[in-house]
C-alpha cells in the first residue's frame, strides 16, 4: 500500500506551491509514480454513482500485481497572497476562495463519493486530501454557522447524516444537499510547507476511506 503521507513530505520538498487543483493533481499523481514505480495511475476515472449520474476520481491508483484500485480524491483551496510568491519554477499568484462552506461540503462530499466507489468495486481503501492556506479550515470557531455539521477543524469527528441548519437559504446551499457518511472520521491536520518571508502556511488534511 502507499504511503501518502510520505509522498507529500517528499513533493513539498520540490512543490511547496500550486497553482490550482488541477496542479496538485498531477504534481501528486507525477510523485506517486516516481516513489512507487510499479504502479499505475489514471486520472480523472469515471464512475457511475447510484443516482445515475457521472463523476470522477481525480487520481486511481492501480496495482499492477494484485490489480487492487486505490480512488484518490484531491481539493485544493487557496487564499490569496498579499504578494505573488516565486520559486525555482515561476511565479505563484493565487486566487482568493472564500466560499468556504462549499468547500467543506465539497471536502466531506468527497469522502462519502469515495465510500461509494469503494462499496461497488474490488478496492478496500482510499483517501481524501485537502490542501491549504486558509486556517480557517483547521482552526475551530465559537460562532454558529449554516454549514456548522460540515466543519472539519482540528480534532473534529464525523459521522452519520450532516446537513445545513435549519432555514439555511438556497442560495447558500448552492444545490448542495446533506451528505451521509458510512464510516467514522477524525480531522488530523498535518503542516505541509511554509512559504519564505512569511507569505503562508499550507496544511493538509488526509482521510482513509476503508470498505466493508
Amino acid at each position: 500500500m502507499i504511503n501518502l503521507r510520505r509522498v507529500l513530505t517528499e513533493l513539498s520538498k520540490e512543490r511547496p506551491i500550486f497553482h490550482s487543483e488541477a496542479d496538485f493533481q498531477f504534481a501528486l499523481a507525477w510523485k506517486i509514480k516516481e516513489e512507487y514505480s510499479e504502479l499505475n495511475l489514471l486520472l480523472e476515472k469515471p464512475f457511475k454513482r447510484e443516482e445515475r449520474r457521472r463523476k470522477h476520481i481525480d487520481i486511481l491508483v492501480i496495482d499492477t500485481f494484485s490489480n487492487e484500485e486505490i480512488p484518490i480524491e484531491l481539493k485544493y483551496k487557496t487564499l490569496a497572497l498579499e504578494e505573488p510568491f516565486k520559486d525555482k519554477i515561476g511565479t505563484f499568484d493565487l486566487t482568493n476562495q472564500t466560499a468556504r462552506d462549499q468547500g467543506r461540503h465539497g471536502f466531506l462530499e468527497d469522502i462519502s463519493r469515495i465510500e461509494e466507489y469503494l462499496v461497488n468495486s474490488s478496492s478496500s481503501i482510499g483517501f481524501v486530501i485537502l490542501l491549504t492556506n486558509d486556517s480557517n479550515y483547521w482552526n475551530e470557531k465559537t460562532n454558529k454557522t449554516d454549514d456548522e455539521e460540515f466543519k472539519i477543524f482540528e480534532g473534529r469527528k464525523v459521522s452519520g447524516r450532516l446537513d445545513w441548519r435549519k432555514g439555511t437559504s438556497n442560495g447558500t446551499k448552492n444545490g448542495k444537499g446533506a451528505i451521509i457518511l458510512s464510516g467514522k472520521y477524525e480531522m488530523r491536520w498535518t503542516n505541509y510547507s511554509e512559504l519564505e518571508d512569511k507569505k503562508g502556511i499550507f496544511r493538509y488534511l488526509i482521510i482513509k476511506v476503508q470498505g466493508k
